[in-house]
């Protein structure tokens, strides 16, 4: 058995597999704090936005636009690139995370569509570069104008479990979704494989309510 990762100390969390990080997180009964971080905001005072939220209480952090071919983090000073994901933990103590996200060409755009670096496409390649950079899990996500559809979705969970030993956390079903009153079992099933599967806070996306939830 794990210790739960809210009791667990830091030698403990950087040690756990995905496995055990799933369980540990699961035996801390839903008072897991993960926090996401945006790399490229400036340092305060040499250090970076994800030792801020681990001192004031993060659980787990996560890396928002984050090149995983070009490894950088704002704050973070290391001789070699290929050592940031593993600084980093050993800064906060805390098991480390990185958005990819499953980009589709076809994706009908409300917007307009932002060029994303290779780096921060969910593809086989770039889930095993996380892997080598130390990444505890990996998040399946679409920021805004990325064109990230339910249908990449499922092929990032798929090719992750092929490529990628660490958790893989918090996929995202999007608005389109969850506004066509569509996000059932049919829809969550091709999921399974994912360790968590994300949905929105209630009144955080027009028209879901805590019944939907």
């Amino acid at each position: 058995m794990v210790t739960r990762l809210i009791s667990a100390n830091s030698s403990e969390l950087l040690k756990m597999n995905g496995d055990e990080l799933k369980q540990s997180i699961k035996a801390s009964e839903g008072r897991t704090v993960l926090s996401e971080n945006v790399v490229i905001q400036p340092a305060i005072d040499g250090l970076t936005m994800s030792e801020i939220a681990a001192a004031f209480g993060a659980d787990l952090i996560l890396l928002n636009l984050f090149d995983v071919f070009e490894p950088k983090v704002s704050g973070l000073d290391v001789k070699d690139a290929k050592d940031t994901g593993k600084r980093l933990k050993e800064l906060t103590g805390r098991p480390i995370g990185v958005n990819l996200e499953p980009i589709d060409p076809d994706a009908k755009m409300e917007s307009t569509k932002f060029e994303l670096p290779k780096g921060r496409i969910a593809t086989a390649e770039s889930m095993r570069c996380a892997e080598e950079l130390g990444f505890n899990f990996v998040c399946f996500t679409g920021n805004p104008g990325s064109g990230v559809t339910n249908k990449m979705i499922v092929q990032a969970v798929k090719t992750a479990k092929k490529n990628f030993s660490g958790m893989i956390i918090r996929v995202r079903c999007t608005v389109q979704v969850l506004m066509s009153r569509l996000l059932t079992k049919s829809r969550l099933r091709p999921c399974a494989g994912a360790d968590v599967i994300l949905v929105p806070t209630v009144g955080t996306v027009p028209g879901f309510t805590s019944d939907e939830c």
